[in-house]
């Protein structure tokens, strides 16, 4: 798996801002995938809206012992639950909290609030932007950020003309 430190998402949101663009869609999804990673234990398959699978691979506890402070590392596996593994997305989560800022924090009383979390997004040869993934990204968002029903039928997908003429 690869992932690139100028692709994590949070810097993407800030460069889509930047160059003029509505970063809002992408740091609802990766609020989304933040919440959800969050919630999901290691080795736990879950199939939000019933139709995507989120695994959580691995889930890593660790020091740093230069910035001072404790990391959990989660590897998921991402996409529709019925694709191939190499038709699946890997996310990388990294979530940060600083003993200067929770001088108390032990390991075993770590809380959920972590002070931090790096996203990246890879097709597992690529770190990748999401929302440049042709339609992919738009359904991810409608179904997972908006909760719409991923088989309903969108509106301006139907073609009223053919309709008519029958």
């Amino acid at each position: 798996m690869v992932f690139d430190d100028q692709l994590e998402l949070n810097k993407l949101q800030v460069k889509r801002s930047t160059d003029g663009l509505d970063p809002s869609r992408l740091e609802h999804f990766t609020d989304w995938i933040q919440s959800y990673a969050t919630q999901t234990n290691v080795w736990a398959k879950r199939y939000p809206v019933g139709f995507y699978l989120f695994a959580c691979l691995s889930d890593e506890l660790s020091f740093d012992e230069i910035e001072k402070c404790i990391k959990q590392t989660k590897f998921v596996l991402f996409g529709e639950k019925d694709d191939p593994v190499e038709y699946q997305y890997w996310v990388k989560l990294v979530f940060s909290q600083y003993l200067d800022a929770a001088p108390t924090a032990l390991p075993h009383s770590l809380s959920d609030e972590w002070e931090e979390c790096e996203v990246y997004f890879s097709d597992g040869d690529a770190a990748i932007d999401p929302t440049e993934l042709d339609g992919e990204f738009d359904g991810w968002y409608r179904h997972l950020v908006l909760e719409e029903d991923p088989f309903q039928e969108d509106e301006d997908d139907f073609d009223w003309e053919d309709d008519e003429e029958e």
